[in-house]
């Protein structure tokens, strides 16, 4: 069956908006109309909820022109191919229309005709895209050609660990790195390739792809290296302090987005915070691993990518790098009792297998006792509460407890400690929302009241609070935040005799006018027609 490409139609004047709906063999063109609007406001709105390929806008319109609302789009939707017309024939906006890389400008009026041969050759970008990421044969010869370069090896060194400092501040000018500068490390899980026929035999060249996109994408953003390692395809940022991490976030949501779409399979990823030079990378790896372990939770229909420090409890958290002590630290925190069922199994047969003394025995336990310790002081819990019991008791009676017996203790103490966690988890997010609606009820008349206002009062992400906002209440925050405006509206329509344009401030519009439009397209008549039909009644 033929994907369709969504688009999306903006124009003030009904009679254009309709006569591009209809006079446009949309379907023979491989195109599907997902939403109309008649101002960018309207459209911004339709283009967080849809996702359009394609869109189509006028520039002059109300409350927000075309060239304001692209701006704001491309953010949202960096993938997304823009086509603007105008009926001024304006340098200046045809410069910053090409400043925004907009893929085509028609002038006012033009044909049907005119627009079908420009969507023609948008879609055939967009499939001429899609075909040199899938062109098995370039992918191939590259994948034959060309072998690790030094800077990738070097690169690798520093995340295993294994390059010391003094090798590492040798080395990094030559490879045109700043040893002390600030990365951040991203993870992308890429599936297990169950769907994507179209490198089945060759599935190498998979990895190689979604490097190859990755890399792309995120250029258009800031520079980076991105390589495979392991089962990861792995992009290291360097990043100032002051980086617009919900910028990035947005850019890399899109990014699983796409890769998720076109392939089939479900592609995730996590971020760490930045840390202090290419030695730290290790520890930033882990923090990636953390933040994409959260990931796999996540909505999938809307968000792919987590940022750590909006998951992180604790900023002192101390992760052992042995590799099974990350693996049962990502299982309390996010496994489900099965998965930390099977992995204490495996660490019990393991000591069985091993014939450990006992002595041996006694101080692995301690680890692992040790670290469900550590877990819990970075949440800041109270161990006995969490636990039941005093455990450290457990481990000066060892010697009168079996094998099976310290298992099944052990695995009763780390599901103990999962489900706090994930019942801790549950509460703070539903706190966050709490608040965030009691602000709104508090502060909804200001007219510059937005979301990143609010997530920076809640010390979260904007990315990450407009996730679960609209997990938790089921709708955006900006439809929250305009219903309670028009919730308090009509409350003053009712109750007193303000004029309309006295109460459009009163709830937080500046703009009367915008504010009875947005009222009639709620409600179905003006903010007059409501007072007077309330008065008759």
């Amino acid at each position: 069956m033929e994907k369709y490409y969504k688009v999306l139609l903006i124009d003030d004047e009904a009679e254009i908006r309709e006569g591009m709906a209809f006079r446009i063999p949309w379907e023979q063109l491989g195109l599907t109309i997902c939403g109309t609007a008649e101002n960018g406001v309207e459209a911004l709105e339709l283009a967080e909820k849809h996702h359009p390929d394609i869109i189509i806008t006028d520039i002059q319109m109300p409350f927000m022109d075309g060239l304001t609302f692209i701006q704001k789009a491309q953010k949202m939707l960096p993938l997304s191919k823009f086509i603007v017309f105008s009926g001024y024939e304006r340098f200046e906006y045809a410069q910053k229309a090409v400043s925004l890389h907009v893929t085509e400008y028609l002038l006012k009026p033009f044909s049907s005709q005119e627009l079908v041969e420009v969507l023609i050759h948008t879609k055939n970008e967009m499939l001429r895209e899609k075909q040199q990421r899938r062109d098995i044969e370039r992918l191939q010869q590259q994948f034959q050609e060309n072998l690790p370069l030094l800077r990738q090896s070097f690169l690798l060194s520093c995340l295993s660990g294994l390059a010391t400092e003094e090798s590492i501040e040798q080395q990094s000018e030559s490879f045109q790195l700043m040893a002390n500068n600030y990365y951040s490390l991203l993870l992308f899980d890429t599936g297990n390739l169950k769907h994507a026929s179209h490198f089945k035999g060759k599935e190498a060249l998979y990895m190689i792809s979604i490097k190859q996109f990755v890399n792309e994408k995120l250029s258009q953003l800031l520079v980076n290296d991105t390589f495979i390692f392991g089962d990861y395809v792995v992009s290291l940022l360097p990043l100032a302090l002051d980086f617009d991490v919900d910028l990035l976030m947005k850019h890399v949501n899109e990014i699983c987005r796409e890769v998720s779409r076109e392939n089939g399979e479900m592609v995730v990823a996590g971020l760490s915070q930045s840390v202090a030079g290419l030695a730290q990378l290790p520890f930033a790896y882990e923090q990636a691993q953390d933040a994409l372990a959260y990931s796999y939770r996540l909505d999938r229909q809307e968000w792919f990518a987590t940022y750590i420090q909006d998951v992180t409890q604790a900023t002192d958290l101390i992760i052992l790098s042995e590799k099974e002590e990350r693996q049962l630290t990502n299982l309390l925190k996010l496994g489900s009792e099965r998965d930390l069922e099977e992995r204490i199994a495996t660490i019990f047969q393991e000591i069985k297998d091993k014939h450990l003394s006992f002595q041996n025995y006694r101080v692995y336990l301690i680890e692992h006792v040790t670290l469900l310790l550590r877990v819990v002081t970075s949440y800041d819990y109270d161990p006995q509460q969490v636990f039941q019991e005093e455990i450290m008791k457990k481990i000066a009676v060892l010697d009168k407890l079996s094998l099976e017996e310290m298992a099944d203790w052990f695995l009763e103490k780390c599901t103990q400690l999962n489900q706090s966690i994930q019942m801790s988890t549950l509460d703070s997010g539903k706190a966050a929302i709490n608040k965030a609606k009691w602000l709104v009820k508090e502060r909804y008349q200001d007219p510059d009241l937005s979301i990143e206002d609010i997530s920076q009062e809640l010390f979260l992400s904007s990315a990450y609070f407009s996730s679960i906002f609209k997990k938790e209440t089921g709708q955006s925050f900006i439809s929250y935040l305009t219903e309670e405006r028009l919730k308090q509206a009509v409350r003053l329509l009712e109750t007193s005799t303000d004029k309309n344009y006295m109460i459009a401030e009163k709830v937080g519009y500046s703009e009367p006018n915008y504010f009875s439009y947005v009222f009639k397209k709620h409600y179905g008549l003006s903010p007059s027609k409501y007072r007077a039909q309330r008065l008759t009644v």
